[in-house]
């Protein structure tokens, strides 16, 4: 882990920090605008997709939801009721509810009935009939930080082979590869101002449990 004043790490897996970024944004960034970065690649976001990033105000939410909007998608974003507002702060095109009695059915209407290119998944296990029906032929939906078992139905699975949808699996604390040059890119967007790193509060490093609870709750930003 990282919860000490000073840590030892292979020189292909650090960046150096411009001057203009503050070390709070940095590490934030370091986790959420690098996982943003690879979740997209992975589902091979193009100019003009449409891309659903689900938990669109929460940590690797919102920084997805930044990139794929300079990256020239139509984004929409889930996320609570009371978080609608953040969402279309950080770039979201269209914003739905994830608490919707029909998720893909508010997705459809965000879009104007366009299929969805590329899901940023951070609930599939609530979300992937939903997911499925929204996809279009070839779409992908990229996987993140889920613990709870995946089930897709027979009438789904049925659906999902039929639209030759790819689904993968991220773990970016797990992947390593290349990912001094994710923060290196970080820390350009930072610096350029094309990325922001929403910093909801600040802990002292002896209050680390204290920030891991915080983290945990639902409805935080950023």
């Amino acid at each position: 882990g990282t919860y000490a004043e000073y840590v030892t790490v292979p020189e292909d897996r650090a960046a150096s920090l411009p001057e203009s970024v503050d070390f709070e944004a940095a590490a934030a960034a370091a986790e959420t605008v690098t996982t943003g970065l690879q979740a997209l690649e992975r589902g091979g976001l193009s100019l003009g997709d449409v891309c659903l990033v689900q938990g669109a105000t929460g940590g690797v939410g919102h920084a997805t939801v930044q990139l794929a909007s300079a990256a020239g998608a139509f984004v929409v974003g889930s996320c609570s009721e009371a978080s609608t507002d953040a969402a279309r702060r950080f770039g979201a095109d269209a914003v739905v509810n994830y608490r919707a009695t029909d998720l893909a059915e508010e997705v459809r209407a965000a879009t104007g009935g366009r299929p969805v290119d590329v899901i940023v998944e951070t609930h599939a296990a609530t979300n992937v009939d939903a997911d499925i029906e929204v996809l279009s032929k070839g779409g992908s939906v990229v996987v993140l930080g889920e613990d709870d078992d995946i089930t897709i139905g027979l009438p789904m699975a049925g659906t999902a082979k039929a639209k030759q949808i790819d689904v993968s699996f991220l773990s970016h604390m797990r992947s390593t590869d290349h990912h001094g040059e994710a923060l290196e890119t970080a820390a350009r967007l930072l610096a350029d101002g094309d990325v922001t790193a929403e910093v909801a509060t600040t802990y002292p490093l002896d209050d680390a449990a204290a920030a891991q609870r915080h983290a945990l709750q639902s409805g935080v930003v950023g």
